[in-house]
């Protein structure tokens, strides 16, 4: 009997949903990181977390190149969220006249 030869299926590209569109993961981070009692505990909790991720990502098959620009872009949107409740406990802690300096 004659095996019948079919085409190899083209290769495929992953897409990565955007790390920092990814709002609540975002968030839970900021969180974590502001929970942790000092500089040192931070900077061990965020290894944790790209190295979390860079296997993730490299378990879905990207390059190194787009790990880097995918764990850049996550620590962006972390520090923006990080930035925007210090913004807020300020505004909160020192409010302004809102009528503006007479």
């Amino acid at each position: 009997m004659t095996k019948l030869k079919l085409p190899e299926p083209p290769p495929f590209k992953l897409i990565v949903f955007p790390l920092p569109a990814q709002i609540g993961r975002v968030r839970h981070v900021a969180d974590k990181y502001l929970d942790q009692p000092n500089q040192e505990a931070r900077a061990r909790y965020w290894r944790v977390i790209v190295d979390n991720l860079r296997k993730r990502l490299t378990k879905h098959g990207c390059t190194d190149a787009e790990i880097s620009g995918h764990v850049l872009a996550f620590r962006e949107a972390v520090q923006k969220e990080i930035n925007r409740r210090a913004k807020k406990r300020r505004q909160i802690e020192n409010p302004t006249d809102p009528k503006g300096a007479a």
